[in-house]
């Protein structure tokens, strides 16, 4: 008894101290990259290319600090894309940001997170509140034209994180403007091994309660399939392509995760 009491304390003291090492590489680097972006950014008048540029640079220093290993499948997409993803949790940010030179859409309440969303601001990241029409609205025609300046967009199309396998319904009004544009579309799937408590943020955990529980982690990876494009112009409107896009990504997850066929009919 004794020694497995010993044993636990062990196993705490060693989770406190990695989440206590990965809090400060993660918070340092993002400080660090935003804080050398800053200027560059000034200078350049916010150039959306060289910012798409020092996103991927600063999800790197994420990645670097969290420890978090990579695995990836699938060829990653150049400029012009519009990269559809699942989403568990704000590790997927760093997870993606790290592979592709993109803008991401995050939620408005990102702008006020500590350190995180000053690195957020400085982005090309458009900010979105999905309650207010206006706000849908104004970041859609954005999107259209970093498309049409040929680059990507990552999207994930289920709008918050999910916990569990499987995928929420998507938000449509991003393959309106991939199929108005006819650019490709990237299906990519996020799962996670490693981990002895579940990466998803949902419910009511706060940022930090969940960060520093994630953080203490012995070993984790995220797996990272970039399935094959498809041409939004194959799909006569955007309700198919979101059903393309779907059956594509579920049909990968399903050779992952439990998911049960009946709940999605995509799958038939």
């Amino acid at each position: 008894m004794k020694s497995m009491k010993m044993a636990d304390a062990l196993s705490l003291g060693g989770r406190l101290a990695r989440a206590g090492v990965r809090t400060l590489g993660v918070f340092g680097g993002s400080t660090a990259v935003a804080l050398a972006y800053t200027p560059v950014a000034m200078a350049t008048g916010g150039d959306l290319a060289l910012g798409a540029t020092w996103t991927r640079r600063w999800a790197k220093a994420l990645v670097m600090g969290f420890g978090l290993r990579l695995e990836v499948q699938g060829e990653l997409p150049g400029f012009g894309a519009l990269i559809v993803s699942n989403h568990r949790s704000y590790v997927d940010i760093a997870a993606l940001g790290s592979l592709f030179d993109a803008c991401f859409i995050a939620k408005a309440q990102i702008r006020h997170w500590p350190v995180l969303g000053f690195a957020f601001g400085i982005s090309p990241t458009l900010f979105v509140d999905r309650g207010n029409p206006e706000s849908t609205r104004a970041v859609r025609e954005a999107v259209r034209d970093r498309l049409a300046r040929g680059l990507s967009i990552i999207n994930f199309a289920e709008g918050t994180t999910k916990d569990g396998p499987g995928l929420l319904p998507f938000k449509r009004g991003l393959f309106v403007e991939a199929q108005a544009l006819g650019i490709p579309v990237v299906p990519v799937t996020l799962t996670y091994t490693g981990m002895d408590r579940r990466v998803e943020w949902v419910g009511d955990d706060t940022f930090f309660d969940h960060f520093l529980r994630l953080a203490g982690h012995s070993g984790l990876t995220a797996h990272v399939h970039v399935l094959p494009a498809l041409r939004a112009s194959d799909h006569a409107d955007p309700e198919l392509l979101v059903r393309a896009v779907r059956r594509a990504m579920l049909l990968d997850l399903a050779g992952r995760e439990d998911i049960p066929a009946e709940a999605y009919p995509e799958l038939a």
